[in-house]
């Protein structure tokens, strides 16, 4: 429950609540999310809540179900909570520190130190906070103006609230959300990308060429120092002062059980487990049926057929060689399919934070509903996966084969890269990412909340446009085609290398971006509808593609390397020119009256405008000055 002073979630006692002192919330409004999700366990009677004195030990719990640990008192000590417990909810009256793994944590305004590792989510809602995670992680601090600092080593989201505050994040990807006012972004290691939202942020790259930065600057007085990454930035919001530099059927409940299923082909194993850490396997090719309610528990598949409901903690399932059907609604388990390239796996993954991996498995349909949740689609070139995903905050890095991926929330796809297509369809609960693959083909349908797409290496990738809007990124070697009339359009942002964001098949006014990348290439193409090109900082090639188009070129971008190279192939008397930032002494007229080629003497088609940087505008097409006359808006 929400409250005027924070939030409430339940108490030890039944009936009882306890408050949560949050202020305004937390940037990415987990605390609430945390809070609703414990209020529904409690009504259904799943939840065990319990509470410890700040710095006392914590016992683990084998309640079968949510565990929610209350630390209270007056701070200013450790506390170590197991793994069992699924929520940590922080009361104390200081700032203390909460050590725990695989948790969700919930802390109020007072501030604290919390060290996380595993998959987990950190919320601290105000006041101070230090926070150190490793593993695969959700992080969001409050909007209370508290100062944080936050280390974050592996993969996740990072909310940094409104403070001062330093965020360093390195691992093999990282999305940051800065929001406050000076903060401190730095990218230690690993693909990064920084949504700034905030004012006055200095976001600084790695060292390391290799790897790759992605900004996006909203909010107003940041700086971006992109040091020796590959960094792609975008300048959007307010758009004030940002800088951007370079057979049996036993019941097992203990612990430690082994149970096999027969040698004899045809045999069949159904297992209920209540207990921890036990081992369920087949053989031959018998049939195993098991139901894990434990935590910890394995269950290997055989060459017969395997159904597994699993809703524990930390379970780990195996696919069988033949039909494998596996049900998830615990929490932080591991299922691997097989590596003999045959059989089918259906699972359906209702969980938290678990992983999926498929290896070489033959042909795979995936459930994703509940959050969290991460799938390897695998190696097997000649694989068939089918994945729908409509819980939260899951992430699906597509396989070898054959990718049908549809979600109507905001999942993290990663197609495929090589010989691998992906086929991806976007709904309305969300707004979903995909990343292209190296060399990779992709058809994606954009659904009702729009999407955002990085296109990969040398990728060939087909957009189908929805009622919500596309947010498209290109790379070098890509090709990108946007189709499709409804009525959300897109936004193209040019990267590296030769590349190109063809929105031709699109009657909607759609929005191109040039590049700032040293020494790219890329061809922008408009639809019949109202286009907007923004020049960029190297050569480009426009098409307008119908009329009344803007073609925009900004001596901010252009004078980066010395002049850059905009050809417009079919500018006509009713598209319009702007020119801004350039030598305040020139003017429209004057850039006509020293116009070159073969448009400006009468000898043929190609004029060229030569601006103050020595930044060319080049129209291939026009064959005088005519077309623009009155049609050049020169803004010095």
């Amino acid at each position: 429950m929400v409250t005027s002073t924070g939030i409430t979630v339940p108490g030890t006692a039944s009936g009882s609540v306890i408050t949560v002192t949050t202020g305004t919330g937390d940037y990415l409004k987990l605390a609430r999310q945390m809070a609703n999700a414990l209020a529904s366990a409690s009504i259904g009677s799943t939840l065990n809540v319990a509470s410890v004195t700040a710095g006392s030990a914590v016992p683990a719990t084998i309640f079968v179900g949510t565990n929610e640990m209350a630390v209270t008192g007056s701070g200013g000590v450790s506390t170590t909570v197991p793994s069992s417990w699924n929520y940590v909810v922080n009361l104390t009256s200081s700032p203390d520190t909460i050590v725990s793994s695989n948790n969700q944590v919930l802390s109020g305004d007072q501030g604290a130190t919390i060290i996380e590792t595993g998959t987990n989510t950190v919320v601290a809602t105000g006041g101070n906070n230090f926070v150190q995670d490793t593993g695969n992680y959700v992080i969001s601090t409050g909007l209370n103006g508290g100062n944080d600092t936050i280390f974050a080593s592996g993969s996740g989201t990072v909310g940094a609230g409104a403070g001062a505050n330093f965020v360093s994040v390195s691992g093999t990807s990282n999305f940051v959300v800065s929001a406050g006012v000076g903060d401190t972004i730095r990218q230690g290691s690993g693909p990064t990308s920084v949504l700034a939202v905030g004012t006055g942020a200095q976001i600084s790259g790695s060292s390391n060429p290799a790897d790759r930065l992605t900004v996006s600057l909203g909010g107003s007085g940041n700086t971006l120092y992109a040091n020796q990454t590959q960094a792609s930035v975008t300048i959007s919001g307010y758009n004030d002062s940002q800088s951007v530099f370079g057979g049996l059927y036993p019941t097992t409940s203990g612990a430690n059980n082994v149970v096999e299923g027969g040698s004899s082909p045809g045999g069949s194993l159904s297992v209920v487990d209540f207990a921890n850490f036990a081992l369920i396997t087949g053989n031959a090719d018998s049939i195993v049926s098991a139901t894990v309610s434990g935590n910890s528990s394995s269950v290997y598949g055989g060459s017969g057929t395997l159904n597994v409901s699993a809703s524990g903690s930390n379970d780990t399932v195996a696919a069988g060689t033949a039909i494998s059907n596996v049900t998830l609604s615990g929490s932080a388990a591991y299922l691997f399919g097989n590596g003999t390239a045959s059989g089918t796996l259906t699972a359906l993954d209702n969980s938290n934070g678990s992983t999926i991996e498929l290896r070489n498995q033959a042909s795979s349909t995936i459930t994703l509903g509940g959050s969290s949740s991460v799938v390897d689609g695998g190696t097997n070139t000649a694989a068939a996966l089918n994945i729908s995903v409509t819980g939260s905050n899951d992430t699906v890095y597509a396989g070898a084969g054959t990718e049908n991926i549809q979600t109507t929330t905001n999942a993290l796809v990663f197609a495929p890269n090589g010989n691998g297509s992906l086929n991806f369809v976007g709904g309305s609960g969300g707004i979903p990412t995909v990343i292209g693959g190296a060399n990779g083909i992709e058809h994606i349908t954009v659904g009702g909340s729009g999407m955002d797409f990085s296109s990969g290496v040398n990728d060939n990738t087909t957009i189908t446009a929805g009622t919500g809007q596309a947010t498209i990124f290109g790379q070098s070697g890509g090709n990108v085609l946007l189709v499709g009339t409804a009525s959300g359009g897109a936004q193209f942002h040019a990267y590296a290398g030769n590349e190109t964001l063809n929105g031709s098949g699109s009657p909607i006014g759609n929005y191109f971006y040039g590049s700032s990348v040293a020494g790219s290439t890329t061809q922008m193409i408009g639809g019949s509808g109202s286009d907007v090109f923004i020049g960029g900082a190297t050569a480009q090639t426009m098409t307008g593609g119908g009329q009344n188009d803007i073609f925009a070129v900004f001596a901010q971008s252009t004078s980066l390397y010395g002049g850059a190279h905009v050809t417009i192939t079919d500018f006509n008397a009713t598209d319009t020119l702007f020119l801004v930032g350039y030598d305040s002494t020139k003017s429209a007229a004057s850039l006509l009256a020293h116009a070159t080629g073969p448009g400006a003497n009468g000898t043929g088609a190609g004029l060229t405008l030569t601006l103050s940087d020595n930044t060319t505008v080049t129209f291939t097409n026009l064959t005088s000055e005519t077309p623009l006359f009155g049609r050049i808006g020169y803004f010095s």
